[in-house]
């Protein structure tokens, strides 16, 4: 009997020990599975896609007729005065636009870095600028008029200007950090575009010649004359001369930046919005801005 009750204790023992083993309990055991996996948003390779917008179009008309200006009055020696008065002002257009875009993107982890070409054509209406202005100039230099007398200019000064932009080329740099499925990114890098400007000038002349003038009006009784002083204003020179350009797609480099943000809708489509600020170089003596709001939808290989 006593045989039998100590068996059965062992038998016993050893269970109470197998299920005190920590790493059968249920609580334990739950603590020591493998974390969840988390899975990114594969932004990376080769990418297309179209879009369309809407831009503001700011030009800057201030100095456009100045290079006509100075090359008609080159033989003047008004040429530095007259050449560089700013007779235009500045104006702004709004179009819509579309095209295409095209780019490789890198993925390291959440960054994401990439190229990219940007076109986008506009069906812009022109800006447009036209103003005259008329001034009195007197004792210019390097104009030396008999002892005497002096010479006064009557300047009248008119102009035009008309431009448009065609088509916009943007070759960017871009980064960006990937949030899931959304990705915020910025981009900056070389803009070209072709441009049409057409201006024109009109420069007259009018020179007149100040001198007193003494002038007999009678004779005393003795005959001696009897004379006064007549001031005298004569036109001695009317001259006008008129210059015109035109200009139709002029390429022009400049520089772009600016923010946006993509949105995975599939495993390979995705679409975005951007906004970016284009600063076009001098052409023509005319300087271009553009503000311009897009949005599209790509697909990536």
């Amino acid at each position: 009997m006593r045989r039998l009750l100590v068996a059965g204790f062992i038998v016993l023992a050893a269970q109470v020990a197998h299920a005190a083993d920590p790493s059968q309990l249920p609580v334990l055991r739950g603590s020591f599975q493998d974390a969840p996996r988390v899975y990114r948003t594969n932004w990376d390779g080769v990418y297309f896609g179209g879009h369309a917008g809407y831009s503001s179009h700011d030009f800057d008309f201030t100095r456009t007729t100045t290079g006509l200006q100075e090359y008609m009055l080159r033989e003047s020696a008004l040429a530095q005065i007259v050449g560089q008065w700013q007779l235009l002002g500045t104006s702004n257009t709004r179009s819509s636009g579309f095209g295409g875009f095209v780019g490789y993107n890198a993925q390291y982890e959440d960054a994401v870095i990439g190229i990219e070409a940007n076109y986008t054509h506009f069906a812009a209406k022109s800006g447009s600028s036209a103003a005259s202005l008329t001034r009195t100039l007197s004792a210019v230099d390097g104009v030396s008029p008999p002892p005497g007398h002096s010479y006064e200019f009557d300047v009248t000064l008119a102009g035009n200007a008309r431009a448009k932009v065609n088509d916009l080329l943007t070759l960017r740099a871009r980064g960006g950090y990937s949030m899931g499925s959304f990705m915020p990114y910025a981009f900056g890098g070389l803009a070209l575009a072709l441009v049409d400007i057409d201006r024109a000038a009109t420069v007259r002349v009018r020179t007149r010649d100040l001198f007193d003038e003494t002038v007999i009006i009678g004779f005393d009784v003795g005959g001696n004359p009897i004379t006064t002083i007549v001031p005298r204003n004569i036109v001695i020179s009317d001259t006008t001369d008129t210059k015109a350009e035109s200009q139709k797609n002029l390429l022009t480099f400049g520089f772009s930046a600016g923010l946006g943000f993509e949105y995975m809708l599939m495993q390979n489509i995705f679409m975005r919005a951007e906004y970016e600020y284009t600063q076009l170089g001098t052409s023509k003596d005319t300087t271009i801005q553009l503000n311009t709001g897009r949005v599209g939808i790509g697909a990536k290989f």
